[in-house]
């Protein structure tokens, strides 16, 4: 179907994320930005190049769509996540909504080498969360 978001009448629909995991994908993007205006408890998702006329989803409506479409004991997800956000405050942001949602489901970077070269049945349960552009949030490993 292409993009990040389903659109109904205008409107941003964060339901993408669930159709597509229903439907078995095991990897969805984000983009996440920080929010405006600015706000200490959670992100902004959007697709950068893509005409939002109905605005932005927040991060944690998109992390909670994708957490309620995954079946028990799913293989595991990959969050590839574009960073946007400017500066340590936006990454403090982001960490502690992925934490909050997925908690010890979370597979850190510093474990996430030896994780992956194991049985693919040791991961079943698991979300993994790749950063690209910027630097990688340490703040998750906090």
């Amino acid at each position: 179907k292409g993009g990040q978001f389903t659109f109904t009448g205008g409107d941003v629909d964060h339901t993408m994320y669930a159709t597509v995991i229903e439907g078995g994908c095991r990897c969805v993007e984000i983009d996440v930005y920080d929010a405006t205006p600015a706000s200490s408890d959670d992100c902004e998702v959007y697709h950068g190049n893509e005409t939002l006329s109905g605005g932005s989803l927040s991060l944690r409506t998109v992390m909670a769509t994708i957490a309620g479409a995954l079946p028990a004991n799913h293989l595991p997800l990959i969050i590839n996540c574009e960073n946007h956000l400017d500066g340590e405050a936006g990454g403090d942001t982001f960490a502690k909504v992925v934490r909050s949602q997925w908690g010890e489901k979370l597979l850190l970077a510093e474990g996430a080498a030896a994780a992956l070269t194991g049985p693919l049945e040791e991961l079943r349960g698991r979300v993994l969360i790749r950063m690209k552009n910027k630097d990688a949030w340490p703040q998750l490993g906090r």
